[in-house]
């Protein structure tokens, strides 16, 4: 299935077992080249979701170094 618009995924404050299927279900939904944008505020998360998903690309938009209780955006691309 190809994505035409870049999928937008805010996980602020959802960040359990549920929220962690919807993002890899999304993220298996990408093919190569395509990108996606998840909003978060646990920064375990975007460690977890390098270790599922070791064939894409994360980057933080903008790219800044992440602090406690921070909101932060990055960009997932499947590589």
């Amino acid at each position: 299935m190809r994505m035409t618009a870049m999928t937008k995924l805010d996980m602020r404050n959802t960040m359990d077992f549920f929220g962690m299927l919807t993002a890899c279900a999304l993220i298996k939904r990408l093919e190569a080249g395509e990108s996606m944008l998840i909003l978060a505020n646990d920064r375990a998360f975007l460690p977890d979701l390098r270790r599922v998903h070791p064939e894409c690309s994360f980057q933080l938009v903008p790219p800044h170094e992440l602090k406690e209780g921070d909101d932060y955006l990055f960009q997932v691309r499947k590589i």
